[in-house]
């Protein structure tokens, strides 16, 4: 116990007052083994690094070049540019205007969020930043994105690998270049879309529009509501349908198509089987059923 009314409380220790009467060490030289003592400056710049340089504040809109958490430097965000003039006018799908002739990122002056312009200054510089340098932008509350070049706009959502954007409520899209604009859905594999509400769009190529579908598998597309394709280059776009094996298409409503090259195009129907064979027909309980 080092001083005047110091004391010490744990074995192998040293204090330089007590509980309730803690006192500053000052003059502290930075150390540099493993086991020295560290100052504050020291500190500081750790955090610095993790952070890059930006000071995360509660306020809506939030920004993170993550460059020092494993973002690679060269992968700038895609532009859109206005016809005949190439004025930026979208990056990352992200809304944005510019001055004078803005055809540089750094003629930027304002984004637009979930329907928020936002206009200061430093929030505009590390969009900037971001958006040069490939970092991740996570822009709604409560939002993360991780990785590189990923952009989170919906509140509660998550963006997270390579070029992912995850724009709708509570929203997730994860690996690479992934799309999930509907609230609450999810998009993960390898450039997947899931645009309904409530939908999934997992494996690779799928595309799930419908609200609460399903599309899984590799280049499977569910467009109907609540519909599922399941499998390889499936279809279905009738509501409450299924798709489900190869090439199949379920286009009516409560259809439901199984197998190989299957088409169940009736109300309530079910194709069942492989559709190169002959099909033969049958009913039960009104629903048409064609198997081969």
């Amino acid at each position: 116990a080092l001083g005047n009314d110091s004391e010490t409380d744990r074995d192998n220790s040293i204090s330089v007052g007590k509980a309730g009467a803690e006192k500053q060490i000052t003059n502290v030289k930075a150390g540099t083994a493993d086991t020295d003592a560290v100052n504050k400056k020291q500190l500081d710049t750790a955090i610095l690094s993790v952070s890059g340089g930006t000071v995360a504040t509660d306020n809506y809109a939030h920004i993170s070049t993550d460059t020092a958490l494993g973002s690679a430097k060269g992968y700038a965000h895609a532009t859109t540019k206005e016809a005949g003039t190439n004025k930026i006018t979208k990056v990352g799908g992200i809304t944005v205007t510019t001055t004078g002739t803005g055809t540089s990122l750094d003629d930027i002056d304002s984004f637009t969020a979930n329907s928020i312009k936002i206009t200061d200054p430093a929030e505009v510089a590390a969009f900037i930043n971001a958006a040069k340098k490939g970092g991740n932008i996570a822009i709604g509350d409560y939002s993360s994105a991780m990785g590189t070049a990923n952009i989170a706009l919906g509140s509660g959502s998550s963006a997270m690998g390579f070029e992912n954007s995850a724009s709708g409520f509570s929203s997730s899209a994860v690996g690479f270049r992934n799309e999930a604009s509907g609230q609450n859905s999810n998009a993960v594999g390898v450039n997947n879309i899931a645009s309904g509400n409530s939908s999934s769009a997992l494996g690779t190529y799928n595309i799930a529009l419908g609200g609460a579908s399903n599309a899984m598998g590799y280049n499977n597309t569910a467009t109907g509501a609540m519909s599922s394709a399941v499998g390889y280059l499936n279809n279905a776009s009738g509501s409450y349908s299924s798709a489900v094996g190869s090439r199949n298409v379920a286009s009516a409503i409560a259809s439901s198509a199984l197998g190989h090259r299957n088409q169940a195009t009736g109300f309530g129907s079910i194709a069942v089987g492989n559709g190169f064979g002959a099909p033969s027909e049958a009913s039960i309980n009104g629903n048409t059923i064609t198997y081969g």
